[in-house]
């Protein structure tokens, strides 16, 4: 049986993953940004609205027990409620967590390519080893970031496009 760890990365492959690995170095970190601020601004209005929802249920009370002002008050409250279990539901705030720690790890894995592929052009008999690990690397932060929820996909189309711009006419390119 063949181990997979040994066996070559052609230097095709780990340009792809290059490429892969820049792009997603520098698009990976305003996306956590993203999803941090989304989550956060959800905290602050779910925080603001059941404040307006405390301090409008004891005025509705003492002042009045009309039905459109209990009503106005019980959909506010409604409205803090769900505005607090979006963001959860969503994983936001998970999602930034996992993100953040993504952009140094492709930044890393991004070195590690090209150093690998610097000793290959340089005719290095040992420049299989570290390319293989390299290639196994991005692979590990490539699943991570294919998990995320939600999953970045204006910024995959964007890498998709770029590569199908890049991409010669007669080779099959690996999606990173």
């Amino acid at each position: 049986m063949v181990d997979p760890a040994t066996q070559p990365v052609s230097e095709s492959r780990a340009r792809e993953c290059e490429e892969s690995a820049r792009f997603w170095t520098t698009a990976i970190g305003p996306y956590a940004h993203r999803m941090r601020k989304r989550a956060d601004n959800y905290a602050i209005i779910a925080a603001l609205l059941s404040t307006l929802t405390g301090l409008g249920v004891w005025s509705t009370l003492a002042a009045s027990t009309q039905w459109p002002a209990v009503l106005a008050v019980s959909i506010v409250a409604l409205i803090a409620a769900a505005v607090t279990v979006v963001p959860q539901i969503k994983g936001y705030a998970a999602c930034a967590e996992a993100v953040a720690g993504l952009g140094p790890r492709y930044g890393h894995v991004l070195g590690e390519l090209m150093d690998a592929l610097d000793m290959l052009r340089r005719g290095d008999s040992n420049a299989l080893a570290p390319l293989r690990q390299a290639v196994d690397e991005f692979e590990k932060v490539r699943a991570d970031k294919q998990a995320l929820k939600p999953f970045p996909a204006d910024l995959q189309k964007e890498i998709d496009r770029i590569r199908a711009l890049n991409k010669p006419k007669d080779a099959d390119a690996h999606k990173n």
